[in-house]
């Protein structure tokens, strides 16, 4: 009996004494090391004061370079690629930088690498209706003007025919404008050998009023004792070269000394 409460004794004795320290422990925490934040280098025992200092591996480091690793997880530096080159993959192997090769797909499987020279002027990317991507050679009629592909046309075309007569001081043709364009030229053709003055206006349409704004400004259309004029440039008219969609354009003679028959055609892209 004494050997039973003795244990019960020593149990008790413990449980209190272990009670003692928890709440000891609790009310007295022990302090950390003042700098966890910044541990130093790795590997180290004795924290560094001061911020952490950045992982780096020197070992082949430049400018540019990447880091790749091996199935050991080993990491190496490759290379840095030069202006307009990209990182490629090589299945399996180191990747490396170099231009892309673009290739095209039928179907579910790549069946050629587009190796067309679009270095040449003029050539543009273009799918047959097999779904295979060929170079082609831009047709007449269609240019590239600063990015865009655009039609080269006569954008509107005037004519006069006085019959008998000459064609008259303030004989005007008018003309809608379906697509908008930009005049680059212009061409005329008479039947007589003449001096002939023309000015053009534009204007949206309206159905009661014809356009009274010019368009040729101080640079009318002028033949001196010519048959025709072909290929005069229309700097002269600013920003008059422009012809939007669903305007109207006048042509009104200032002045004529004999043709019976005058032809004016604007050129320019659409």
């Amino acid at each position: 009996m004494k050997k039973r409460n003795l244990g019960i004794i020593s149990a008790v004795f413990l449980l209190i004494a272990a009670g003692i320290f928890y709440q000891i422990v609790w009310a007295f925490p022990p302090t950390p090391p003042a700098n966890m934040a910044s541990p130093g280098p790795i590997g180290s025992t004795t924290p560094d004061t001061g911020s952490f200092t950045t992982l780096k591996d020197t070992t082949g480091a430049g400018l540019g370079k990447v880091l790749v690793s091996d199935a050991g997880g080993n990491l190496t530096y490759i290379i840095a690629g030069t202006t307009g080159q990209v990182l490629i993959g090589a299945n399996g192997a180191n990747p490396a930088f170099g231009e892309l090769t673009v290739g095209y797909v039928t179907g579910a499987a790549a069946t050629a690498d587009l190796a067309e020279d679009l270095s040449t002027a003029s050539h543009l990317l273009y799918k047959n209706a097999g779904g295979n991507v060929t170079d082609v050679t831009l047709g007449n009629g269609l240019q590239d003007t600063a990015g865009t592909l655009v039609t080269v046309a006569d954008v509107i075309s005037f004519d006069w025919d006085g019959g008998a007569s000459a064609v008259g001081a303030n004989a005007q043709t008018c003309k809608y404008v379906k697509l908008g364009s930009t005049v680059t030229d212009y061409s005329v053709i008479m039947d007589l050998a003449t001096n002939a003055e023309i000015a053009l206006y534009k204007g949206a349409f309206n159905a009661t009023v014809l356009p009274s704004t010019g368009m040729t400004g101080a640079s009318n259309i002028v033949a001196n004792s010519v048959l025709g004029i072909v290929g005069t440039n229309v700097t002269g008219w600013g920003t008059n070269t422009t012809i939007n969609a669903g305007d109207v354009i006048c042509a009104n003679v200032i002045s004529n000394d004999t043709a019976k028959k005058i032809n004016v055609t604007l050129h320019g892209t659409r």
